[in-house]
C-alpha cells in the first residue's frame, strides 16, 4: 500500500492564472497612446461602426457602398475632408461583405447620435454575454453547485466576468463601437450551442434547435470573414465527421440567403468588396502579428509555420468527441491562431477578445495529449 506521502497529488486546477492574466490585460495592456489616435477625428462622428452604418444606408438607397463617392463622404464626416494621397490615416472605407446591411438595416433609419448612444449602451452587455458563454464552455464546473465553497465559486465567476469586461480589448471595443465585439459574441454562442451538453446527448443526437441556431450564428459571424474563416472550416469538418447535418445545412442555407439577398440589393458586390478589401488592407498598413514582429520575409515564414503547427495539433485532436475538453482546446487554439494571422493594426486590441477561451482553457485544463 503506498503511503499518503508517496501518492500522486493532482490538485484540481483553479482559475487563478486566468484572473492574473485578465488583470494584466485590464491594467498593463492599456496603452494610453491609443487615445491620441482619435484626437484628429471628429468625436461626434468617429467610430468603427460609422463606415458600415453609412455603407448600409447607401446600399438601402441602391448606391454601391464600395464606390469612391461613399468613401469620400465617410472621410468627410470623420476627418472633415477627403484624405489626400499623402495622408496615412485609416481610409475608413466600407470593406464589409454587403450582407452586413441586413443586421444594420433597422439602425439606418435612426440618426447617427442615437445609433452611437444605443451601441454604447449595448456593447458592454454583449461582451459580458460572450464572456459568460466562454466561461460556460471552458470552465463548466465553475458554475455547478459546490457544497464545499459555493460562495467562493460565485465570487470567482463574477471576478472573471468583471475583469473581462474591464480589460483593454473590451474597453477599446466599446469605445470604438467595433463590430468585432458582436462577431466575437456570435462565435461564442455558436460554439456553445455546437457542443453537446453530455455524452448521452452526443449519442442520441444533439438538440435540433441548438444545431440550427449554432449554424445561423456562425453564418452571421461571416460579416467579418477574416475572424471566422478558420473556425468555420474546423466546425464544418467536425460537423461532417459527426454527421451534424442540421448544423451544416443551417450554416449553408443562412449564408446562401445572406449572399443572394445582398446581391439583389447590391448587384456584383463581391468583386468590388475584394478590391476594396485589398486596397484598404494595403492603405491602412494592416499585417499579421508575426509580420509586424519579424518583418515581411520572416513573418510570412512564421505565418506558414503557425498554420502548419495548427494543422498538426488539430490532427491530433481530431478523434476527440465534441463533449471532451479537447474540443474546447481546439476551438481556443483556432481562435488564438486567427488573432495572430488576421491582417490588423497590432495596436487595436479589440480582436483580442477572441483570446478569452485560450486564457480560460490554460487556467482550467491540462493540455490534451
Amino acid at each position: 500500500m503506498p503511503s499518503q506521502d508517496d501518492s500522486p497529488r493532482h490538485p484540481p486546477p483553479r482559475p487563478r492564472r486566468a484572473l492574473l492574466l485578465l488583470l494584466v490585460c485590464a491594467v498593463v495592456l492599456a496603452p494610453l497612446f491609443q487615445l491620441r489616435f482619435v484626437e484628429h477625428m471628429d468625436p461626434d462622428t468617429y467610430s468603427d461602426l460609422y463606415s458600415p452604418w453609412m455603407g448600409a444606408r447607401a446600399a438601402l438607397h441602391h448606391t454601391d457602398p464600395y464606390s469612391p463617392a461613399v468613401t469620400a463622404q465617410i472621410q468627410k464626416d470623420i476627418y472633415g475632408h477627403v484624405l489626400r494621397p499623402t495622408e496615412t490615416w485609416d481610409p475608413e472605407a466600407f470593406v464589409y461583405p454587403a450582407f452586413i446591411v441586413f443586421p444594420l438595416a433597422p439602425f439606418t433609419h435612426l440618426p447617427w447620435p442615437a445609433v452611437q448612444l444605443l451601441f454604447a449602451i449595448v456593447t458592454p452587455f454583449v461582451i459580458l454575454a460572450a464572456a459568460w458563454a466562454w466561461l460556460r464552455l471552458c470552465q463548466p464546473n465553475l458554475g455547478q453547485p459546490n457544497m464545499g465553497q459555493p460562495n467562493r465559486d460565485r465570487l470567482t465567476t463574477i471576478a472573471i466576468l468583471a475583469l473581462i469586461v474591464a480589460s483593454w480589448p473590451a474597453v477599446w471595443g466599446c469605445y470604438q463601437r467595433q463590430p468585432s465585439v458582436f462577431v466575437a459574441a456570435a462565435i461564442a454562442f455558436s460554439v456553445l450551442l455546437f457542443r453537446p451538453r453530455s455524452d448521452i446527448a452526443s449519442e442520441i443526437g444533439p438538440d435540433i434547435a441548438s444545431d440550427i441556431a449554432s449554424g445561423i450564428l456562425l453564418a452571421l459571424a461571416t460579416v467579418k470573414p477574416q475572424l471566422v474563416l478558420l473556425l468555420a472550416a474546423w466546425l464544418l469538418l467536425l460537423a461532417i465527421r459527426h454527421r451534424r447535418w442540421r448544423f451544416v445545412s443551417a450554416f449553408a442555407l443562412a449564408l446562401v440567403l445572406l449572399v443572394t439577398g445582398s446581391l439583389a440589393l447590391v448587384p456584383g458586390w463581391i468583386p468590388h468588396w475584394i478590391h476594396a478589401t485589398i486596397a484598404y488592407t494595403h492603405a491602412a498598413g494592416k499585417i499579421s502579428l508575426p509580420t509586424f514582429v519579424f518583418g515581411r520575409t520572416i513573418g510570412l515564414l512564421a505565418d506558414a509555420a503557425l498554420l502548419l503547427a495548427l494543422c498538426l495539433r488539430l490532427w491530433k485532436l481530431w478523434p476527440a468527441p465534441p463533449t471532451s475538453p479537447a474540443f474546447v482546446q481546439s476551438v481556443a487554439l483556432v481562435l488564438a491562431v486567427t488573432v495572430c494571422l488576421v491582417p490588423a493594426n497590432p495596436w487595436l486590441l479589440f480582436n483580442d477578445l477572441l483570446l478569452i477561451p485560450a486564457l480560460l482553457v490554460l487556467s482550467a485544463h491540462r493540455p490534451a495529449k
